[in-house]
């Protein structure tokens, strides 16, 4: 029973291992890096503040309707010129309805005035569901993950070490059991003479 819970462990333990650095790898490498429609984001800016402070992560899912409401706190492609291309999480203060189609006007808590552009719903990565809040350190981590030094100190190595002491422990075992049959092959022969 024992070998068995070790097994399920150890597989998990590489699924779980594998997971993780598929999502680090595609973040690294800008891909979407989605698993089961979360994705995970980390706030360099304060303007979320005092709600998610600078430095934490949040997680964002994406509404299946495609429909945002006011005060939702969305992730989206950002087209300001100050960081055009990057991933922008502020709370919508208004929702605009043109031509059959929502825009979105958005805000950052801590801003004064909303944001320049208005956010279309093909921008947007999802609504915030989860943030570390407080817990910098978790954003920290996961901000350092999507680095390509990041990923290979805090996945990579690991991984590596990990997968060394399985491979360890499993060639100790192998042997044993190699040993052990030997001998109990020996010990048949020596009975049937």
């Amino acid at each position: 029973m024992k070998k068995v819970i070790s097994v399920l462990v150890t597989v998990l333990l590489i699924a779980s291992t594998a997971l993780c650095s598929l999502v680090a790898m595609k973040s690294v490498m800008g891909k979407d890096a989605s698993v089961f429609g979360l994705r995970c984001f980390y706030l360099v800016s304060g303007s979320m503040e005092p709600n998610i402070p600078m430095g934490a992560a949040v997680i964002v899912r994406k509404n299946p309707s495609g429909v945002y409401e006011e005060g939702d706190v969305i992730t989206f492609l950002s087209y300001d010129q100050a960081i055009y291309g990057m991933p922008n999480t502020h709370r919508i203060a208004e929702v605009i309805s043109e031509g059959g189609r929502q825009l979105y006007v958005t805000k950052g808590d801590a801003n004064s005035h909303v944001d320049t552009d208005l956010v279309t719903t093909e921008q947007i990565y999802g609504k915030v569901i989860w943030n570390t809040g407080s817990m910098k350190w978790m954003g920290t981590v996961l901000g350092l993950i999507t680095t390509p030094m990041g990923f290979m100190t805090v996945i990579i190595l690991p991984l590596l070490g990990i997968t060394a002491v399985l491979m360890r422990d499993f060639t100790k075992e192998y042997k044993k059991a190699l040993e052990s049959s030997a001998k109990k092959m020996i010990e048949e022969e020596l009975n049937e003479e």
